[in-house]
C-alpha cells in the first residue's frame, strides 16, 4: 500500500474514531445526576449497543413526562453492565447473551492462573452482587468477526497460537467472546499474545485504530463482535476512492464447523454466517464466512424499586416496538429490525430467568408455539378441505381438465409453506427476513429466485434454501410439461419433419383458392 493511500485510510479511521469520545463526555454527565431505577446501561459510544440504547430510550421517553424518562448510559461493555446491575447501580442493561449465560450460570473465564500466565483478575468475582439479572427480551443478533492482518498465512482459529490478537476492552463483553472462540480451538487465553484496548501506548482504544494496526503488520488478528457489515470493518475493506490498490490485504478467518457447533451447543451463541457480499472482494468463499452470532439481550435488575418502571418498559415494547426502530441510524441497516422479540425463547433460558412481568409478553416456550402452529394448520387444512366439498360441483369439472396443474400448485404451496417454516426455525435468530412465521412466508422468494441471490446465513438455512430450489423447479417443470411438449411437437417439430422430407419449413396458405 502506498504512502498516500495508507495516510488516507489512518485519516478515514480517525474520524470514525472522535465522534464516540466527544458522545461519551456529553452522557457521562447526564447518568452522574440520574436515579438507578431509570439508568438503562448501554455500551461504548459508536458501536450498536450504545446506538439501540439510545433509540430505546428515545423512543420510550417520547410522550413521558421528565421524571418518567429513561436514560441511556456509555459504558465499557456487557461484564461492567452485569456489575452495576447487580450491584444495584442501574435498572437495565443490554447484554451479550454469552455474558448473560455466564452470569447465570457462574462460569467465569476460563484462563491458566499461574505464573507466568495470569490475569490478574476474574470478571465474574463470586457473588456478583445483591440482585440477580432477568432477561426482559431478546433484541437483535451481533456477528463475532475473526480478521487477520496481511500475509498471515493462517487457515484457522487454532493457528493464532502464539499470536498478537486485539478483542477489545479487557474485562468487555469482547472480551469473553473472544475467550469462548479460542477455547473452542483448544487455545486459552495464555496460549496468544492478548493486546488489550487499554494500552494507550499502542493506540488502540478502538476497533478502528486496531484496524488500522492489523492493516500495517503490527497486529496478527482482530476478533470483534458487532453487526454485520460494520461500518469499521466496511472502511477497511474500501480504500479511498483515489487509491490505486484496491486489495485491502485483511482477510476473515472462518470458524470450522465443530468450532460453531461448540459454540451454539448450549445457546450462549447461535450458528450464523458472513454473507459473501457483504463486505465486498475481501470476503471469501462461495457462501461466505461461517461464525456465530451473539444474542443483544435487554435484562433488567430484579430490584423490586424498579418494579413500576420496568413494568411501563415491557408495556411499551410490547405495543410499539415499530417506533424503535425509527430512532436508529439510517446507516445502521444491520439494526433496522429488531424482531427478535417474536422468536420463541433459547432452550437454556426457562421462565426463571425471565423478569416476571415480562414472561406474559415476551416468554415464548417452542414447544406451546409449534402446537399452535399444529393447530393453526390443521384448522386451515380442515377449512380449505370443507370449501373445496362445498364448491365441488363449481371446481370439479376444471379439475379434471387440469389434474396435473392442481397437484403441481398444491406441491408448491406445500413445499412454500415447509420451506417458509423450515428457514424460520434454521434463521430466526440471525436473519432478519426470517424472524417470524409470517415475514418466512414473504421472503421466501426472494431466496429461491437466481437472479435476486439472497443468500441463508446458516449452512442448514443454505441446505434447505437449495433443497427447496429443486423441489420448486421439480414441480413447477412437470406441470408446464405437457404444455411445452405440445407446444414442441406442434410449431417445432412437425415443420422442422416436414422441412427434412422436402417440403416448406412453413406451411403455405392459398388464399386464391374458393
Amino acid at each position: 500500500m502506498s504512502r498516500r493511500i495508507k495516510l488516507s485510510f489512518l485519516f478515514l479511521l480517525a474520524c470514525l474514531a472522535f465522534a464516540p469520545r466527544a458522545a461519551r463526555a456529553a452522557d457521562d454527565d447526564k447518568c452522574a445526576s440520574a436515579k438507578p431505577d431509570h439508568i438503562l446501561l448501554s455500551g461504548e459510544p459508536g458501536l450498536n449497543y450504545y446506538e439501540v440504547g439510545q433509540a430505546l430510550a428515545n423512543a420510550f421517553n417520547k410522550d413521558r413526562a421528565p421524571q418518567d424518562q429513561l436514560i441511556s448510559c456509555p459504558t465499557d461493555g456487557s461484564i461492567e453492565n452485569v456489575k452495576q446491575l447487580t450491584a444495584g447501580k442501574a435498572a437495565f442493561a443490554l447484554v451479550q447473551s454469552d455474558v448473560a449465560h455466564s452470569a447465570w450460570f457462574a462460569h467465569p473465564l476460563h484462563t491458566v492462573k499461574q505464573p507466568p500466565c495470569s490475569l490478574g483478575y476474574d470478571p465474574f468475582p463470586p457473588p456478583f452482587g445483591p440482585y440477580r439479572i432477568l432477561l426482559i427480551v431478546p433484541l437483535f443478533t451481533e456477528t463475532v468477526h475473526v480478521l487477520v492482518r496481511p500475509h498471515s498465512y493462517v487457515s484457522s482459529v487454532a493457528d493464532l497460537r502464539g499470536r498478537s490478537i486485539w478483542s477489545g476492552k479487557e474485562g468487555a463483553g469482547g472480551y469473553l467472546t473472544a475467550e469462548r472462540v479460542l477455547a473452542s480451538a483448544n487455545l486459552s487465553l495464555c496460549d496468544v499474545n492478548l493486546i488489550h484496548a487499554e494500552a494507550a501506548e499502542r493506540h488502540m482504544a478502538t476497533v478502528q485504530a486496531a484496524l488500522s494496526k492489523l492493516q500495517s503488520m503490527d497486529l496478527d488478528a482482530v476478533i470483534f463482535t458487532g453487526s454485520a457489515p460494520t461500518n469499521a470493518i466496511q472502511a477497511a475493506f474500501a480504500p479511498p476512492a483515489s487509491a490505486t490498490n484496491l486489495n485491502s490485504e485483511i482477510s476473515f478467518l472462518p470458524l470450522s464447523l465443530g468450532m460453531v457447533t461448540q459454540l451454539s451447543r448450549d445457546s450462549s451463541y447461535v450458528e450464523t454466517m458472513i454473507r459473501k457480499d457483504e463486505y465486498g472482494p475481501g470476503n471469501p468463499g462461495g457462501q461466505g464466512i461461517a461464525t456465530v452470532g451473539v444474542e443483544a439481550f435487554l435484562v433488567a435488575s430484579d430490584d423490586n424499586a424498579n418494579s413500576d418502571v420496568a413494568q411501563s418498559l415491557v408495556n411499551f415494547l410490547a405495543a410499539d416496538m415499530d417506533s424503535v426502530r425509527h430512532y436508529i441510524p439510517k446507516d445502521e441497516l444491520a439494526l433496522a429490525r429488531l424482531d427478535l422479540v417474536d422468536a420463541p425463547t433459547p432452550a437454556y433460558l426457562t421462565p426463571e430467568y425471565f423478569l416476571p412481568v415480562a414472561r406474559a409478553s415476551f416468554y415464548k416456550d417452542r414447544w406451546s408455539f409449534w402446537r399452535r402452529a399444529i393447530l393453526w394448520t390443521v384448522g386451515i387444512v380442515i377449512f380449505l378441505f370443507a370449501l373445496f366439498c362445498w364448491q365441488r360441483k363449481k371446481i370439479g369439472p376444471w379439475l379434471m381438465k387440469e389434474p396435473v396443474l392442481f397437484f403441481a400448485f398444491l406441491g408448491i404451496l406445500v413445499t412454500w409453506v415447509v420451506g417458509s417454516f423450515t428457514l424460520w426455525a434454521y434463521e430466526r435468530h440471525v436473519n432478519g427476513d426470517f424472524t417470524t412465521v409470517l415475514r418466512s412466508l414473504k421472503s421466501l422468494g426472494l431466496y429461491l429466485l437466481p437472479w435476486i441471490a439472497r443468500t441463508p446465513v446458516t449452512a442448514n438455512g443454505q441446505s434447505t434454501a437449495t433443497i427447496v430450489r429443486y423441489v420448486m423447479l421439480a414441480l413447477f417443470g412437470g406441470a408446464i410439461w405437457p404444455y411445452a411438449k405440445k407446444f414442441l411437437v406442434e410449431y417445432v417439430w412437425r415443420p422442422l419433419a416436414r422441412w427434412l422430407r422436402g417440403g416448406h419449413l412453413f406451411v403455405r396458405h392459398n388464399h386464391s383458392a374458393r
